[in-house]
């Protein structure tokens, strides 16, 4: 791997997979294994910006090999609950956006403290803006772990009027997806699958008109994302 301070997408999914290669075989031999996200070579709070950056630019074959590392099968579907989606968010500001979805995980006991997770979330929104444009966010926090979170899941929210949460092309933002994950290996996951959904034609407008949890999941099963 090259010196440099951020991976490219390709490094990335090499490195996930020596990850899970190195974890695999601790856990046959029994072996003591360091919690992810102070193993060295990624340090997701000193690349974050970048990371989501680079995600959103990259192709769906990239992606595929972060989300699909070593085989594994991962889908959005599968972590998307009714509990943890709320398709009529009626809020104003950035901030009470980031306080309903830590408090939609929290209240589900997805997060383990609603206080920690929204100052996270405040703290990431503080150093860029997690709005990608067109419309979207996914607002997250810097340092996912098991701390603060008891499983991996996808928290949604959808706002018909829109929130103005900082996008680089002037216009608000109507979709939330945070995703939520115990170390620094899923979260990347996540991020890569919410990516190359989103490069799919018209998925907004899809995602606009859903009616039900029931409808966005049958997207995401569609599209096999």
């Amino acid at each position: 791997m090259k010196s440099q301070n951020i991976f490219t997408i390709k490094e990335l999914a090499d490195f996930l997979a020596i990850h899970d290669k190195v974890k695999n075989e601790s856990v046959e031999y029994k072996l003591p294994v360091m919690d992810s996200d102070f193993s060295t070579g990624l340090k997701l709070s000193a690349v974050d910006c970048s990371l989501q950056d680079s995600l959103l630019r990259a192709v769906d074959e990239d992606l595929d090999r972060v989300i699909h590392t070593n085989g594994m099968d991962f889908s959005l579907a599968n972590l998307i609950n009714e509990d943890l989606i709320d398709l009529d968010l009626r809020v104003e500001t950035r901030n009470q956006v980031l306080s309903k979805l830590a408090r939609i995980a929290y209240i589900n006991r997805l997060a383990t403290s609603y206080e920690e997770l929204y100052i996270e979330l405040e703290n990431r929104e503080k150093l860029m803006s997690t709005a990608i444009g067109q419309g979207i966010a996914i607002p997250h926090s810097r340092f996912p772990h098991r701390l603060l979170f008891r499983s991996a899941k996808l928290v949604i929210a959808r706002s018909s009027l829109g929130v103005n949460f900082g996008a680089a092309d002037g216009q608000k933002a109507h979709l939330f997806f945070m995703p939520c994950a115990q170390d620094t290996f899923t979260h990347v996951r996540m991020l890569a699958a919410i990516a190359k959904m989103l490069h799919i034609p018209g998925i907004k407008d899809q995602w606009m008109k859903a009616k039900n949890v029931g409808e966005l999941k049958s997207l995401l099963a569609h599209w096999r994302v």
